[in-house]
Protein backbone atom coordinates (compact mmCIF):
# COMPACT_ATOMS: atom_id res chain seq x y z
CA UNK A 1 0.00 0.00 0.00
CA UNK A 2 3.08 1.84 0.78
CA UNK A 3 4.65 1.90 -2.47
CA UNK A 4 0.87 2.34 -4.28
CA UNK A 5 0.72 5.97 -2.25
CA UNK A 6 4.63 6.63 -3.67
CA UNK A 7 3.94 5.77 -7.30
CA UNK A 8 0.66 7.86 -7.46
CA UNK A 9 2.53 10.70 -5.67
CA UNK A 10 5.03 10.33 -8.80
CA UNK A 11 2.47 10.22 -11.15
CA UNK A 12 0.70 13.34 -10.27
CA UNK A 13 4.09 14.97 -9.87
CA UNK A 14 5.23 14.39 -13.32
CA UNK A 15 1.74 15.06 -14.76
CA UNK A 16 2.25 18.52 -13.12
CA UNK A 17 5.38 19.17 -13.55
CA UNK A 18 4.74 18.23 -18.09
CA UNK A 19 2.12 20.68 -17.55
CA UNK A 20 3.82 23.64 -15.96
CA UNK A 21 6.26 23.06 -18.76
CA UNK A 22 3.60 23.92 -20.98
CA UNK A 23 2.99 26.97 -19.54
CA UNK A 24 6.09 28.30 -20.13
CA UNK A 25 6.68 31.43 -22.30
CA UNK A 26 7.81 30.74 -25.51
CA UNK A 27 11.67 31.46 -26.24
CA UNK A 28 12.49 34.67 -28.04
CA UNK A 29 11.37 34.37 -31.67
CA UNK A 30 9.47 31.21 -30.99
CA UNK A 31 6.07 31.33 -32.43
CA UNK A 32 3.40 29.07 -30.59
CA UNK A 33 1.64 25.99 -31.82
CA UNK A 34 -1.92 27.26 -33.17
CA UNK A 35 -4.63 24.56 -33.05
CA UNK A 36 -8.12 24.18 -35.27
CA UNK A 37 -11.48 23.19 -34.07
CA UNK A 38 -13.05 21.48 -37.50
CA UNK A 39 -15.86 19.76 -38.78
CA UNK A 40 -14.99 16.57 -40.40
CA UNK A 41 -18.14 15.40 -41.71
CA UNK A 42 -18.17 12.10 -40.64
CA UNK A 43 -21.69 10.70 -39.60
CA UNK A 44 -23.98 13.31 -41.19
CA UNK A 45 -26.99 11.87 -42.66
CA UNK A 46 -28.43 14.28 -45.77
CA UNK A 47 -31.90 15.27 -44.59
CA UNK A 48 -35.27 13.86 -45.46
CA UNK A 49 -36.33 17.07 -46.80
CA UNK A 50 -34.80 20.43 -47.91
CA UNK A 51 -36.47 23.04 -46.36
CA UNK A 52 -37.12 26.53 -48.69
CA UNK A 53 -35.90 28.50 -46.12
CA UNK A 54 -32.36 30.62 -45.47
CA UNK A 55 -30.88 30.19 -41.79
CA UNK A 56 -28.20 32.79 -40.66
CA UNK A 57 -25.36 31.86 -38.69
CA UNK A 58 -25.28 34.52 -35.69
CA UNK A 59 -22.17 35.68 -34.55
CA UNK A 60 -21.35 33.19 -31.88
CA UNK A 61 -20.74 35.01 -28.04
CA UNK A 62 -18.38 33.83 -25.62
CA UNK A 63 -18.81 33.56 -21.31
CA UNK A 64 -16.34 35.03 -19.00
CA UNK A 65 -12.91 33.50 -19.43
CA UNK A 66 -13.53 31.77 -23.21
CA UNK A 67 -13.09 35.37 -25.53
CA UNK A 68 -9.75 34.98 -26.58
CA UNK A 69 -7.37 32.30 -28.56
CA UNK A 70 -5.63 31.21 -25.39
CA UNK A 71 -6.24 27.43 -24.86
CA UNK A 72 -7.47 27.55 -21.28
CA UNK A 73 -7.29 24.39 -18.66
CA UNK A 74 -7.45 23.40 -15.32
CA UNK A 75 -5.64 20.93 -12.42
CA UNK A 76 -7.44 22.17 -9.61
CA UNK A 77 -10.73 23.94 -7.80
CA UNK A 78 -12.04 27.27 -9.81
CA UNK A 79 -8.61 28.07 -11.18
CA UNK A 80 -8.33 28.45 -14.98
CA UNK A 81 -4.58 29.01 -16.21
CA UNK A 82 -3.67 28.76 -19.87
CA UNK A 83 -0.98 27.46 -22.38
CA UNK A 84 1.97 29.60 -23.28
CA UNK A 85 3.01 27.80 -26.28
CA UNK A 86 0.22 26.26 -27.57
CA UNK A 87 -2.94 28.25 -28.92
CA UNK A 88 -5.97 28.45 -30.95
CA UNK A 89 -6.19 29.50 -34.79
CA UNK A 90 -8.76 31.92 -34.07
CA UNK A 91 -11.28 32.32 -30.89
CA UNK A 92 -12.80 29.47 -30.26
CA UNK A 93 -16.22 30.52 -30.60
CA UNK A 94 -15.49 31.58 -34.11
CA UNK A 95 -13.75 28.63 -34.72
CA UNK A 96 -17.12 26.26 -33.87
CA UNK A 97 -19.02 28.59 -35.76
CA UNK A 98 -16.91 27.68 -38.81
CA UNK A 99 -17.61 24.36 -37.97
CA UNK A 100 -21.68 24.58 -37.28
CA UNK A 101 -22.12 26.46 -41.03
CA UNK A 102 -20.56 23.35 -42.48
CA UNK A 103 -22.10 20.38 -40.86
CA UNK A 104 -25.58 22.78 -41.65
CA UNK A 105 -24.28 22.83 -45.29
CA UNK A 106 -23.50 19.10 -45.33
CA UNK A 107 -26.73 18.22 -43.68
CA UNK A 108 -28.94 20.15 -46.69
CA UNK A 109 -31.70 20.76 -44.30
CA UNK A 110 -31.77 24.34 -45.44
CA UNK A 111 -31.57 25.43 -49.36
CA UNK A 112 -28.80 28.38 -47.69
CA UNK A 113 -27.19 28.49 -44.89
CA UNK A 114 -25.03 31.97 -44.37
CA UNK A 115 -21.89 32.49 -42.14
CA UNK A 116 -21.73 34.83 -39.53
CA UNK A 117 -21.98 38.46 -40.59
CA UNK A 118 -23.80 38.30 -43.87
CA UNK A 119 -26.31 40.42 -45.03
CA UNK A 120 -29.13 38.32 -45.83
CA UNK A 121 -32.86 38.08 -45.99
CA UNK A 122 -33.18 35.14 -43.57
CA UNK A 123 -35.83 33.05 -42.44
CA UNK A 124 -34.42 31.30 -38.85
CA UNK A 125 -31.27 32.68 -36.94
CA UNK A 126 -29.32 29.95 -35.04
CA UNK A 127 -27.45 31.32 -31.83
CA UNK A 128 -24.68 29.84 -30.65
CA UNK A 129 -22.87 30.66 -27.26
CA UNK A 130 -19.37 28.66 -25.65
CA UNK A 131 -19.97 28.53 -22.16
CA UNK A 132 -16.68 26.25 -21.53
CA UNK A 133 -13.87 25.00 -23.54
CA UNK A 134 -11.09 23.72 -20.89
CA UNK A 135 -8.81 20.83 -20.37
CA UNK A 136 -8.66 19.16 -17.13
CA UNK A 137 -5.89 17.51 -15.85
CA UNK A 138 -7.25 14.99 -13.20
CA UNK A 139 -4.87 12.55 -10.81
CA UNK A 140 -2.82 10.60 -13.72
CA UNK A 141 -5.20 11.47 -16.89
CA UNK A 142 -6.62 14.22 -18.72
CA UNK A 143 -9.77 14.88 -20.57
CA UNK A 144 -11.61 17.56 -22.22
CA UNK A 145 -15.21 19.62 -21.53
CA UNK A 146 -17.16 21.60 -23.61
CA UNK A 147 -20.31 23.38 -23.15
CA UNK A 148 -22.45 24.69 -25.94
CA UNK A 149 -25.67 26.42 -25.89
CA UNK A 150 -27.91 26.52 -29.37
CA UNK A 151 -30.74 28.22 -29.96
CA UNK A 152 -33.01 28.63 -33.11
CA UNK A 153 -34.66 31.53 -34.07
CA UNK A 154 -38.23 32.19 -36.09
CA UNK A 155 -37.21 35.63 -37.65
CA UNK A 156 -40.48 36.60 -38.82
CA UNK A 157 -42.41 36.12 -35.70
CA UNK A 158 -39.18 36.71 -33.30
CA UNK A 159 -40.48 33.05 -31.60
CA UNK A 160 -37.61 30.91 -30.42
CA UNK A 161 -38.28 27.02 -31.62
CA UNK A 162 -36.15 25.38 -30.04
CA UNK A 163 -32.96 25.54 -27.37
CA UNK A 164 -29.98 22.83 -26.76
CA UNK A 165 -27.17 22.76 -24.06
CA UNK A 166 -24.76 20.36 -24.70
CA UNK A 167 -22.79 19.02 -21.85
CA UNK A 168 -19.73 17.50 -23.58
CA UNK A 169 -16.60 15.54 -22.04
CA UNK A 170 -14.06 13.79 -24.03
CA UNK A 171 -11.12 11.94 -22.52
CA UNK A 172 -7.59 12.55 -23.74
CA UNK A 173 -5.32 10.16 -25.51
CA UNK A 174 -2.45 12.36 -24.23
CA UNK A 175 -1.44 14.19 -21.21
CA UNK A 176 -0.77 17.65 -23.25
CA UNK A 177 -2.31 20.77 -25.32
CA UNK A 178 -2.07 17.78 -28.38
CA UNK A 179 -4.08 15.49 -26.77
CA UNK A 180 -6.53 18.26 -25.42
CA UNK A 181 -6.86 19.43 -29.19
CA UNK A 182 -8.23 16.15 -30.11
CA UNK A 183 -10.45 15.53 -27.46
CA UNK A 184 -11.86 18.71 -27.89
CA UNK A 185 -12.84 18.03 -31.61
CA UNK A 186 -14.22 14.52 -31.11
CA UNK A 187 -16.31 16.63 -28.30
CA UNK A 188 -17.16 19.06 -31.19
CA UNK A 189 -18.16 16.73 -33.86
CA UNK A 190 -20.27 14.49 -31.51
CA UNK A 191 -22.18 17.52 -31.01
CA UNK A 192 -23.05 19.05 -34.13
CA UNK A 193 -24.17 15.79 -34.87
CA UNK A 194 -26.61 15.74 -31.87
CA UNK A 195 -27.23 19.31 -33.15
CA UNK A 196 -28.29 18.26 -37.02
CA UNK A 197 -30.54 15.61 -35.58
CA UNK A 198 -32.41 17.75 -33.40
CA UNK A 199 -33.18 20.55 -35.55
CA UNK A 200 -35.98 18.76 -37.98
CA UNK A 201 -38.33 18.84 -34.22
CA UNK A 202 -37.95 22.06 -33.82
CA UNK A 203 -38.54 23.46 -37.68
CA UNK A 204 -41.71 20.81 -37.32
CA UNK A 205 -42.98 22.87 -34.51
CA UNK A 206 -42.60 25.96 -36.92
CA UNK A 207 -44.24 24.73 -39.51
CA UNK A 208 -47.13 23.49 -37.04
CA UNK A 209 -47.68 27.32 -35.96
CA UNK A 210 -48.19 28.35 -39.93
Amino acid sequence: MKAFRITRVVAVTALIMMVSACTIGPTRGEAPRLHLLEWDGSGVEAAAERRDAVLLIATPSASPGHESAAMKYRQQGYELRQFARNRWADKPARLIATALTEALEDSGQFRHVAAPGSRVNADYRLDSELVRLEQLFENEASGLRLTIRYRLVDLKTGEVLGSLRQELRESSESNDPAGGVAAANRALNKGLLALLEALPAWLEAATDHD
